[in-house]
């Protein structure tokens, strides 16, 4: 009969469609709070598990509520596969086979090595690189450009946050290692080679159409210019010094085409 109990509570879980939990992590930051941060989004998004798995027990669904309030931080992208993880967790709990400190052990472990992958890979190289080809398409007079941004960028943290959930539904804790074979780091390495090729392109057409007595084609010195400093950079150079001798360049330029 006991063993029977604990598949019936397995399945409920399974039942949970991974669409409407999808949807609640969307909420993730509505309620952010400077003491616990994301705690109560989090805790939001995991209801819906944790009523199916102690809904029996009043007493163990306020305890597993009131944990899960403790403290939570992630990137908000990467934060579904930790929800995936924790409800699997979370019936293994209730079936008698996981401590309790495992759960906390991986929430604050998970959380704090899925903010640095994502704010690497969103904030710092997807989103800029994005919005940049975005910028770049419009001034080309493409009026769909900002489709682009929205299509492109949309599509990438929407497949983090819907594959992530559903293979941490499957595969509980062992979700870090399919994180660990995407490999971000190296991805991101890879999208940043992009960035000199692009950037040096969209400054290049800015100056372009912008009101001077420039000639044609000194403008497109851009590109070449934006990648050295993108090399330099990647060399280690100080930052001062990188942005000290652009503005000496800049300052000579200006006194050698515009004297008056």
């Amino acid at each position: 009969m006991k063993r029977h109990k604990k598949r019936k509570e397995s399945q409920e879980v399974a039942d949970i469609g991974t669409a409407r939990l999808l949807l609640r992590s969307f909420f993730l930051q509505s309620s952010w709070n400077i003491e616990r941060m994301q705690n109560l989004g989090f805790l939001y998004a995991l209801l819906p598990a944790l009523e199916r798995i102690y809904g029996h027990d009043a007493d163990r669904f306020h305890d597993a509520c009131k944990r899960h309030l403790e403290l939570f931080n992630t990137h908000p992208y990467m934060a579904a596969p930790i929800i995936g993880a924790v409800i699997q967790m979370e019936a293994q709990r209730n079936q008698g086979v996981l401590p309790l400190e495992t759960i906390r052990d991986f929430k604050r472990g998970a959380m704090i090595a899925f903010a640095a992958m994502g704010d690497s890979l969103f904030w710092k190289t997807l989103r800029p690189l994005c919005g940049a080809l975005a910028i770049l398409m419009a001034l080309e007079g493409f009026f769909w450009a900002p489709l682009v941004f929205v299509i492109t960028y949309n599509t990438a943290h929407l497949f983090v946050r819907g594959y992530g959930l559903h293979s941490a539904r499957q595969n509980g804790i062992r979700v870090i290692e399919q994180i660990h074979r995407w490999d971000i780091p190296k991805r991101v390495a890879q999208l940043r080679h992009f960035f000199p090729i692009v950037l040096g392109a969209l400054t290049a057409k800015c100056a372009l159409i912008a009101p001077g007595e420039l000639e044609s084609t000194m403008p497109w010195l851009a590109l070449p210019l934006v990648i050295i400093v993108c090399i330099v950079i990647r060399r280690r150079w100080s930052i001062p010094i990188v942005l000290g001798s652009i503005f000496v360049l800049l300052s000579v330029g200006m006194l050698l085409f515009f004297p008056e």
